[in-house]
């Protein structure tokens, strides 16, 4: 049983979402095994919890910045447009 990140030269806030999801899936299956103590469980149960936080925290970030990029493209649009009807 590995219990330790894949990458130990990476911190939990420099992971990478896909890094931190393929963890996240390792420590599934080996929660979802059966062979595991009581208390290893929840030391994965927990460090599990922490990488889903990770991953929901990068992707909010992503819907974040997407949603600034398409109001502004929407305000150049807006901008072209308003350009071509005076001409």
């Amino acid at each position: 049983m590995t219990t330790e990140p894949e990458n130990e030269d990476s911190s939990k806030d420099t992971l990478e979402f896909e890094d931190a999801y393929k963890q996240l899936e390792k420590i599934l299956e080996e929660l979802e095994s059966g062979t595991l103590t009581l208390e290893q469980s929840t030391a994965l149960y927990e460090k599990g919890i922490a990488l889903a936080n990770l991953c929901n925290k990068i992707l909010s970030t992503a819907e974040i910045r997407i949603n600034t990029l398409q109001v502004d493209l929407g305000k150049q649009i807006e901008m072209l447009e308003d350009l071509s009807t005076e001409n």
